[in-house]
């Protein structure tokens, strides 16, 4: 039989040594666990800035707003989005008549990320069943956006609602970090209200200022971060075991040892096996 030479045994332990080690994961890596919170948010108070449901030829005479008042008819929709999913949209009861509006109404949902994007979408109903005046029954969106855009006149077919969006420019669209409670995304003023943080969207100050309205909403969460004390403990080996598996958690309870673990063993072995043969070979040679 052809004998192998050294060199090539070498060659081929060493590239294998070093796929097993950088399969293994750095020391001290853990993996990101899941996010199981649930995120509320408080549509507090919608205010109208232009108006958004004028009088058909008629807004301009004078004293007719005075004997035909025509406030808003407002609804909205408020959403959430975690990445790789679609948008989760609740929508609220319209309201009848009301340019200045407290609904005070929250909307829950079970996220699991961290980072979750957050929509606000804010509509005016016309409806001939509502007004005689409103001849077209065609929605408006409103512009509660600081980012450039505007609202829409006759946004939805006569009779259909204005779908939830979220409308680049029109609708409010923020970021918001459970880890931090951080909102980045649409510019918002942050400002208190019955002793509680609040933040208001408008469209004022954009590029626009048709159908422009303010919105004040508040986000709140129950997620709490894992205790640096139950992240070492989870990182520490079974008291006793006499040695360090790298496994974690579960794994740990269960006694198994983690990938990263498996792969630095093998490449430990292969090398001994090496470090043997080598020394095998050189005992030969000196006889």
């Amino acid at each position: 039989m052809k004998e192998i030479s050294s060199k090539k045994i070498v060659g081929c332990l060493a590239t294998i040594a070093i796929v097993c080690l950088m399969a293994a994961p750095a020391a001290g890596q853990s993996a990101v666990s899941e996010v199981n919170a649930n995120l509320q948010i408080t549509i507090c108070r919608i205010v109208q800035i232009d108006e958004i449901d004028p009088v058909p030829g008629f807004s301009e005479v004078p004293g007719f707003s005075e004997v035909y008042e025509n406030q808003a008819d407002w609804y909205y929709y408020v959403g959430v989005k975690e990445e790789g999913k679609d948008w989760i949209w609740q929508k609220s009861e319209p309201n009848v008549d009301a340019d200045d509006w407290s609904p005070n109404a929250a909307y829950s949902f079970e996220v699991s990320s961290a980072n979750v994007s957050i929509a606000i979408t804010l509509c005016e109903k016309d409806s001939q069943d509502m007004n005689f005046y409103e001849y077209n029954g065609a929605d408006e969106l409103a512009d509660i956006s600081a980012k450039n855009g505007a609202g829409k006149d006759n946004a939805a077919d006569a009779g259909q609602d204005v779908a939830p969006g979220p409308y680049d420019g029109a609708s409010y669209v923020g970021i918001y970090n459970l880890s931090t409670g951080a909102l980045s995304g649409d510019k918002v003023a942050n400002e208190s209200s019955g002793g509680k943080s609040v933040y208001n969207t408008s469209g004022v100050g954009d590029d626009n200022t048709a159908n422009d309205a303010f919105v004040w909403f508040s986000i709140v969460d129950n997620y709490e971060p894992p205790a640096v004390q139950e992240i070492a403990e989870e990182t520490q080996p079974e008291t006793g075991s006499g040695e360090d598996t790298g496994a974690t958690g579960e794994e740990a309870q269960e006694g198994k040892s983690t990938p990263g673990y498996e792969f630095t063993i093998l490449a430990a072995a292969f090398a001994a096996g090496f470090a043997g043969y080598k020394s095998r070979i050189m005992n030969k040679k000196r006889r």
